[in-house]
């Protein structure tokens, strides 16, 4: 309540001083690596998403599969916003630097907008390379002012790339010539998607997870959801409420833990209807049938195309659908998850970042 008497710059400060023991051993291990070869991840979260730090653990798996020799460092988004003087110190021009995948590019989470635009412009040299996202400004007056914004910074870096996650972001910066190259535009899938452990040894239970927005991005009307509830309690089935979103920030030294905590959550459920993304992909990696309800942004259905070949993920188009899903359901299959299908494309994203980094 007091907040709006405190000057920013005071504020701004207060969050340095709380934050910096705890991004101490990033900027250790930036300092430390200085002269050796490394891949540089700027914003990585340590906020409340589980899906966010479910992309994160993927990444790691991604890039120390492909790229050994190399150290991997990564600059939460907090420590970007901080700790911007000290990180300079030690990043070097032929450093490359990646942007962690997700979906904040655009005006739905402008904060991390806000650190991204700042590090295109910070680092006018180094390659950047954005990991597979999703972009999306809202078709209006501020969406519009934004997408300006984003669009003068971007389009001066020459030497930016951007992996899109699904078609919509993708013809969304070809479109709009979001970058100074179109063809340093790529479309990738979703590193959850990279995701290779294997949930069988948990038991499906009969309890259904329904898994709901409650941000900015929810669009399921209420008289849909007292739809779904209606034909499941009908239908004599029980089922519990979830979210990829937890109600406590996430550190790095407990995010495979929380992970790995709500992908057994999705492993031990009979179904999952869901209208997160990852509340869909993590029913997919976990084998777990699972019915979804798309967002405005598509961003949901267009990250199913990559997926649709899994025939125990289904879009939730009407009422009658999830009728026939719950039919099909009891005839006891038993689904197990493969990405084979995609490793042309996690090929191809290592033969991007290949010629993208910097080998000497």
């Amino acid at each position: 309540m007091f907040k709006k008497f405190i000057p920013k710059f005071i504020r701004k400060k207060v969050m340095q001083i709380l934050y910096h023991k705890s991004n101490q051993p990033f900027l250790d291990i930036l300092k430390n690596t200085v002269n050796a070869k490394r891949i540089i991840i700027f914003l990585s979260p340590e906020h409340k998403n589980v899906g966010d730090h479910a992309i994160m653990l993927c990444e790691y798996q991604f890039l120390n599969d492909y790229f050994k020799e190399y150290n991997i460092i990564e600059i939460p988004d907090n420590c970007w916003a901080y700790e911007k003087r000290t990180i300079l110190k030690f990043i070097k021009k032929e450093d490359s630097i990646l942007i962690h995948g997700g979906g904040f590019i655009g005006t739905l989470w402008t904060y991390s907008e806000i650190l991204f635009r700042e590090i295109v412009k910070t680092f006018p040299t180094n390659k950047i390379v954005v990991l597979p996202q999703s972009i999306f400004f809202s078709n209006d007056r501020f969406g519009r002012e934004q997408l300006s914004i984003s669009k003068q910074i971007y389009s001066r870096h020459p030497q930016l790339y951007i992996c899109a996650r699904e078609k919509y972001s993708y013809e969304f910066v070809k479109n709009n010539s979001l970058i100074q190259d179109i063809n340093k535009c790529y479309l990738l899938p979703d590193l959850v998607t990279y995701y290779k452990k294997d949930f069988a040894k948990y038991t499906r239970g009969n309890n259904i997870l329904l898994c709901f927005r409650s941000d900015q991005e929810k669009c399921l009307k209420s008289n849909m959801v007292d739809e779904i509830i209606s034909v499941l309690l009908n239908s004599g089935l029980t089922f519990s409420y979830t979210d990829t979103v937890v109600s406590h920030k996430i550190s790095t030294s407990k995010r495979e833990e929380e992970v790995n905590k709500k992908l057994q959550e999705f492993a031990q459920a009979k179904f999952v209807i869901t209208d997160r993304l990852h509340g869909m992909l993590f029913s997919a990696v976990t084998g777990t049938p699972c019915l979804f309800v798309d967002n405005f942004s598509k961003k949901i259905s267009g990250t199913y195309e990559w997926i649709k070949n899994l025939e125990y993920i289904k879009p939730l188009k009407t009422i009658e659908c999830l009728k026939e899903f719950i039919a099909n359901i009891e005839n006891g299959n038993e689904w197990k998850y493969t990405n084979e299908h995609l490793k042309p494309y996690y090929n191809e994203l290592a033969e991007i970042m290949k010629n993208i980094l910097s080998y000497e």
